[in-house]
């Protein structure tokens, strides 16, 4: 008599009476999938977005002879500058 109010006591819990046990390893493979899902997410989110184009400026088509120009300009004054401090200071 007490066997079978036990066994229809375990038939009435909500799992039937069975003990689920859980894989870890299902869990692992479970989240490393929504890990790889999200970083995709993110890659497409990446690309989607808008960069600015790698097209040269204005400034970057003008001849190579006018910017060449002014270091030469620039070199000349500074040799320049040099030697009137060596003349003043008597270096």
């Amino acid at each position: 008599m007490f066997k079978r109010t036990v066994v229809k006591l375990s038939k009435t819990t909500p799992d039937g009476g069975r003990t689920i046990v859980r894989d870890p390893r299902k869990n692992k493979a479970a989240l490393s999938q929504l890990v790889k899902q999200e970083e995709q997410k993110e890659q497409q989110l990446v690309n989607k977005q808008n960069f600015p184009s790698f097209a040269p400026s204005e400034q970057n088509r003008q001849s190579i002879g006018s910017s060449l120009g002014s270091y030469a300009l620039a070199g000349a004054g500074m040799s320049l500058g040099f030697i009137l401090v060596g003349a003043v200071f008597g270096l």
